[in-house]
């Protein structure tokens, strides 16, 4: 934890759909807001720390859509990933956003040492170096695409599997019918085995590993 107030306590990062709040929940009969970040949201969905505890990567899920034209991508949309400098705790500051080349929504993200896992819904798996992030340097490292847009391709049983009514996200009305919103929506990264778990809503259950 950089924040020395703060050693030893159980600190509680919740993506509040506009805002991040950060609270003490060390006494759980008794939990302290300790500040509140804010930023130009759309929907605040989630975040993961490096490794280190210095900073929260923040993914927004509407940031790449345009809500008024049902949820559709933007024209020169490209995924965004906010960071959040926790230096200090009661005054967590914006580091630097990164936006990748894909033009995609994020989802979930998790970090692993210096790799930033990020399920990004049609531009499938994506894997961001986080060594520099101290020096606002992130970069892609490796990707693995689990869509399969059915509209342009024959992708035989692939198009049958899934729809959009059975996304863990409850996405309904016009959100549930975007196209935005097809594709990964979860992965896991931590086990030993070095395989990593990929959860595509339309295709299934992926167990990919890195290549040397």
């Amino acid at each position: 934890m950089p924040d020395q107030d703060y050693v030893g306590k159980e600190i509680y990062i919740g993506s509040n759909e506009n805002k991040v709040d950060i609270v003490d929940v060390t006494n759980k009969s008794e939990p302290k807001l300790i500040s509140t970040f804010l930023y130009d949201h759309q929907y605040t969905h989630q975040s993961w720390l490096t490794i280190d505890h210095k900073y929260a990567l923040l993914g927004d899920e509407v940031d790449e859509v345009d809500p008024s034209a049902g949820y559709e991508l933007k024209s020169d949309a490209k995924t965004r990933t906010i960071i959040i400098d926790l230096t200090d705790l009661d005054n967590p500051k914006h580091h630097y956003d990164y936006y990748a080349e894909t033009k995609a929504v994020d989802h979930n993200g998790y970090v692993n040492g210096t790799e930033f896992f990020l399920a990004s819904y049609t531009a499938g798996m994506r894997v961001l170096d986080v060594l520099n992030i101290d020096q606002k340097s992130i970069s892609e490292k490796g990707f693995f695409n689990t869509f399969n847009d059915h509209h342009d391709h024959d992708h035989g049983s692939f198009n049958k599997l899934s729809t959009r009514q059975q996304d863990p996200g409850d996405h309904i009305g016009k959100k549930g019918e975007s196209e935005a919103f097809n594709g990964a929506w979860s992965v896991y990264p931590f086990f030993k085995s070095e395989n990593i778990i990929i959860s595509d809503i339309n295709s299934g259950l992926f167990i990919v590993k890195k290549q040397n």
